[in-house]
């Protein structure tokens, strides 16, 4: 590959991101495996309190580190994090390291991979976030947050079956250099992209520091409950964590099985079922996805699983309340805690993020080293450790909610004093049914006729709290609109309540439009689509009236038959086709046969008609009719036709908005 594809490959693509989310899965396995090989089999759990103290000040101290050399060198910050990382796999898995353990002061070889371990997966995170979160655009790719956690849940089980497969073959000469291996691919990825983006990542660095200075200006009253509900998350992850430990060791103690083996089989079932809830999710249409509602889920499951190890202490169950927990880290939990930061003001999020990843990990590290050397060293039983987790998961919907309350009061009083982005932000954080005691602030901001880029997002925050209040105010709002596309942002939200008052507007709306509009953009198509979806039942009687009175003004018959067809595509009804087909007939316009025809190409039994007609506009010599086949064409993504489309473009130099229209 030359070096231009490859400068292309990098810039353009998202294939370095999978690349790098890929091999880091399977790097943080490996660093997984070592610190729990060494806590179980080379230390002892009753260590772990002692680790977990002796965690929260290194972590700290190393996080500082990390951040110190990145601001001075991108470069020099990925190389460090990657080289270190293959030294610790590579010489926790090398023969005379673990003879070394064995010693009279091998605890103290075991703590240092143990530490060395822990804090590389967060400082290889960040090394290989900055460079996807630079990479990746939610605008350009909306699924790419899916992507790229399954990405890394493939990275994980490749190096989970891996490592099961050779577990009885460690004494095979370098078996131990394999784990090094996606920690040089790292590197090389790393290397290659930061050689082309040195200099925009740099120039986000400085962005970066000026917005935590800025942060310094503001008191905001949320921060304190957001780094407590983040801590008590964490705490709560990582009890039940350590109960994972604790069904391994029980079993590595009762069976043959080695901690490694078992380690990789808990690994390979947790991703595959991760994996398997990630692509069905992929293939469901979502609601409104929130950050309470993550949260919610969250505390829902740990509350159950630490109840139920309360009531039952068994190894399997303590492994198998581990891996609930980790689907839903990663399927729910991780997405909520980037939207908790996307609904923040811009000039908190930043120091939000470096806040809590650096001094929350001091609390949450030392709360949980208090808690498990209760049951450790015999203070109360292990089945209380689990009871006070389960308490403290009940306690996270206090703070949820508490949270919740004073976050929407402050994004309610100040969505005018904030940037349009920001209040934007805010908007999407209101667009919860929990905050249906703010939709009155809503409605009177609404009514002040903001800019149409907040209006459309007071407009969407309404349709998701789904307050009755709204639905008059929404109606005067798209009668008073001149913009389409704030009409379709009334009608998309609209759409979400459950009212007949709400039926007879939508059937209204249809029956203005078709009366009344010249011709349909998009916007227009996308408003007929949206109101077919909800009536489409009560909305075929009007249809089928107009067309009966209205059976010489083409123009409206051109603009049924648009709605009449997307009817007709939702519901495969060949009825309504039989009816559209009557609509090739050279009687009719140019219009109302390219509208039949673009809907006729979905029905089996009326294709070939639709086909024909198809192919007379495609021999004519007069320019409109090959440029509306031409825009046919688009709209159906003939791809073969292209050609074709391009031609005729030509031949208007590119003057005809209905072939651009149609090239898009």
């Amino acid at each position: 590959m030359n070096g231009l594809s490859l400068k292309r490959l990098i810039q353009d693509t998202d294939l370095p991101s999978f690349a790098l989310s890929f091999f880091m899965g399977q790097a943080s396995y490996f660093l997984k495996l070592v610190s729990i090989v060494k806590i179980l089999e080379h230390l002892s759990l009753q260590s772990f309190p002692v680790l977990m103290l002796c965690q929260a000040f290194i972590s700290y101290n190393f996080l500082k580190l990390c951040e110190s050399i990145q601001k001075k060198s991108h470069t020099i910050f990925h190389f460090f994090i990657s080289s270190i990382c293959v030294a610790v796999v590579v010489l926790a898995n090398h023969p005379m390291v673990n003879q070394l353990t064995l010693e009279s002061y091998g605890w103290i070889i075991s703590c240092l991979f143990f530490f060395a371990s822990m804090n590389l997966v967060d400082g290889l995170d960040l090394s290989v976030g900055s460079i996807i979160a630079h990479k990746t655009s939610v605008l350009k790719n909306p699924n790419i947050s899916t992507k790229l956690t399954l990405s890394q849940e493939l990275g994980i089980l490749t190096s989970a079956a891996l490592v099961y497969v050779t577990a009885n073959f460690q004494t095979i000469p370098f078996s131990y250099l394999i784990p090094g291996i996606p920690f040089m691919l790292i590197l090389v990825t790393t290397m290659l992209i930061n050689a082309h983006l040195k200099s925009e990542i740099q120039v986000k660095q400085t962005a970066h520091d000026d917005k935590l200075q800025e942060f310094n200006k503001y008191n905001f009253p949320f921060v304190s409950l957001i780094i407590s509900l983040m801590t008590l998350m964490l705490v709560i992850k990582n009890l039940q964590s350590f109960a994972v430990l604790v069904g391994i060791n029980e079993l590595s103690s009762t069976t043959s099985s080695s901690v490694t083996s078992l380690f990789s089989q808990i690994s390979l079932i947790e991703t595959s079922l991760i994996m398997f809830v990630l692509f069905l999710n992929m293939g469901i249409a979502k609601k409104n996805e929130t950050w309470s509602k993550g949260f919610k889920v969250f505390f829902s499951v740990q509350s159950f699983s630490l109840f139920s190890l309360f009531a039952s202490m068994n190894p399997f169950l303590l492994i198998a309340t581990g891996i609930g927990r980790k689907i839903i880290q990663h399927t729910v939990m991780d997405s909520s805690q980037r939207l908790l930061l996307f609904t923040l003001p811009s000039r908190v999020a930043l120091q939000a993020r470096s806040y809590i990843k650096k001094n929350v990990g001091i609390a949450y590290y030392i709360i949980v080293a208090a808690l498990t050397s209760l049951a450790i060293y015999k203070l109360i039983p292990f089945h209380f450790l689990w009871l006070i987790g389960g308490l403290l998961s009940l306690g996270g919907f206090y703070l949820r909610k508490k949270l919740f309350n004073t976050l929407t009061e402050f994004q309610v009083a100040n969505i005018l004093r904030s940037n349009i982005y920001d209040a934007v932000n805010a908007c999407y954080s209101l667009s919860n049914p929990e905050a249906r005691g703010h939709s009155s602030a809503l409605i009177s901001l609404l009514k002040n006729q903001p800019r149409p880029f907040i209006a459309k997002a007071v407009i969407r925050a309404l349709g998701e709290i789904s307050n009755p209040k709204a639905i008059p105010v929404l109606i005067e709002y798209y009668h008073l609109s001149k913009r389409e596309d704030i009409q379709l942002a009334v009608i998309q939200a609209l759409l979400k309540f459950e009212s007949h008052e709400i039926d007879l507007f939508l059937v209204k709306t249809l029956e203005n439009i078709i009366r009344e509009q010249v011709s349909l953009g998009q916007i227009r198509r996308s408003i007929f689509k949206a109101i077919t979806s909800r009536i489409s039942h009560i909305a075929i009687p009007y249809l089928l009236t107009i067309l009966k009175e209205k059976e010489n003004d083409f123009r409206v018959i051109a603009n049924a038959i648009i709605v009449i067809g997307e009817i007709a595509e939702k519901n495969n009804d060949e009825e309504l086709y039989e009816k559209l087909s009557q609509f090739l007939d050279s009687k009719y316009s140019r219009r109302v046969r390219t509208n039949a025809i673009m809907f006729l190409f979905k029905s089996k039994h009326y294709r070939l008609h639709a086909l024909e007609c198809f192919q007379s506009f495609l021999a004519s010599t007069d320019p409109h009719d090959r440029a509306a086949i031409a825009f046919v064409a688009g709209e159906l993504q003939l791809k073969s036709m292209l050609p074709y489309v391009l031609e005729t473009s030509l031949a208007n130099n590119h003057q005809n908005s209905t072939l651009l229209i149609s090239l898009l």
